[in-house]
């Protein structure tokens, strides 16, 4: 009996455990895809207009991979203009995304679901880019 009590103990403490670890997980990647977001907000000055297609292409992958996450820049109407792993143009638009939606209202937005994509549970960011009464869009990062 008292071996039955321990390994039910054991197991309840391992979820216990288990549930934090992912918590803080989940937290430190957060504040992380954040970061690197700001650091795009950077280097987007201005609208995604006056960036060379292939120019911006080529830096939202080098920066994901250097990130080792995904790049989705959205323009405010919800069109993908850019995708480090996708083609922007096979997208739907990403308008109603949670966050998206939240970006939009707060500046700063972050949702984890399942991709619609790949299936599994991710951790999306995304910052709006340009003033609150005239956004030009938003940086989106993955993992």
């Amino acid at each position: 009996m008292y071996a039955l009590l321990s390994a039910v103990t054991a197991a309840s403490v391992i979820t216990i455990l288990s549930h934090r670890l992912r918590e803080i997980s989940f937290e430190q990647e957060s504040r992380r895809l954040h970061d690197s977001a700001t650091s795009m907000v950077g280097l987007l000055d201005g609208s995604f207009e006056r960036t060379h297609h292939q120019d911006l292409a080529a830096a939202v992958r080098t920066i994901a991979t250097e990130n080792r996450t995904r790049i989705t820049l959205i323009k405010e109407d919800g069109v993908v203009v850019e995708d480090s792993e996708r083609n922007p143009s096979t997208m739907e638009n990403h308008a109603e995304r949670p966050e998206v939606k939240q970006a939009r209202q707060t500046g700063t937005g972050s949702a984890q679901r399942l991709s619609p994509t790949l299936g599994i549970p991710m951790l999306y960011v995304a910052i709006r880019l340009g003033d609150e009464s005239a956004p030009y869009g938003y940086v989106r990062l993955i993992i």
